[in-house]
This record gives structure tokens, sequence and C-alpha cells, in this order.
């Protein structure tokens, strides 16, 4: 579910962590634990990627949802302007961590959404030197696209995805 490494126009990111874990995991607004409940989830695939020059971190996540119309509810509910704090999720101690201050979140951020079959995935990109404007976005919407495009069910050969 999260390759080693993706690409977007730019630039390489490698993955720095993955791991399996509950959903939901406690880290995220009341909203988003809410939807995530409601549509029965129960685990989640997340990841942190960092590009060549680790400038930039991605946070993933690919949460298997019971059936279609769960992913596809999750989706729709969580995809609004006023429903986006996922939290965020650490690489461990290296190049990265530092995003996990409290500061994160007023730093510049882009995030996109998609689902695929039963599968919903998320992807959060910053700065790791937590800046703001915007002049991050453009860089920052390249990298959290190519990613949602790159794990969950993208990996799964033939799959053929929508969003």
């Amino acid at each position: 579910m999260l390759p080693q490494q993706y690409h977007d126009p730019g630039d390489v990111f490698h993955r720095t962590s993955g791991w399996v874990q509950i959903c939901p995991a406690g880290n995220e607004a009341a909203d988003v634990r809410d939807i995530l409940c409601n549509y029965g989830c129960r685990s989640e695939v997340v990841g942190t990627y960092l590009d060549s020059l680790a400038q930039i971190q991605v946070v993933v996540w690919v949460v298997p949802m019971p059936d279609v119309s769960a992913a596809e509810g999750v989706y729709n509910n969580s995809n609004q302007p006023d429903v986006n704090d996922w939290g965020i999720w650490c690489p461990g101690t290296g190049v990265g961590s530092q995003t996990c201050q409290e500061q994160w979140r007023s730093a510049t951020f882009y995030q996109r959404t998609g689902f695929c079959h039963r599968y919903l995935m998320h992807a959060y990109a910053l700065y790791v030197d937590l800046r703001s404007g915007s002049a991050a976005l453009p860089a920052l919407t390249l990298a959290a696209t190519a990613a949602n495009r790159s794990i969950g069910a993208w990996n799964i050969p033939g799959t053929q995805c929508q969003t």
C-alpha cells in the first residue's frame, strides 16, 4: 500500500516510515474521527515521505473501508473545507520530526483525499521548516497530489481508480 518511493513532476519522495494502526488513531479532529467511525474504519496504514532535499514532508493514510459505499461516504463527508484536520504523523527522530511541533498547524500545507474501490487515500504535504505563505503551495500541491495517486489501491496491478 505504501511504495518505497514515488515521483512528482520535479522530485522523488522516499518513504521514511510506515506502519499499521487502529482507526481512528485519536490524533484527528473530532469531526474527522466521527466520520471515520461512522463508516466503519477499523485500521489504517500511515506513512511519511521526504523529498530528495529533505525539505517537504508528506504524510499519507491508506484506510481500508468495509466496502466502496463506505469509502465514498468518508470521501464525500471529509472532503469539505471545514473538515480537514487529520492530525500529523512523524517519521521518528530524524529529518522531518520537527514537523510534529505544535507550530505545524500554522504552516502552509496542501492535502488531497481520494478513494478507489474500498480504499480511502489521504495525503498531507508541508515544508519541514514549517514555512507559510502562498509561495509554498505549488510544490506542496504537486507533492500531495502525486502521493495520493501513488499509494493504496493505485499499487494493485490492473486497478482502475477514478479519483
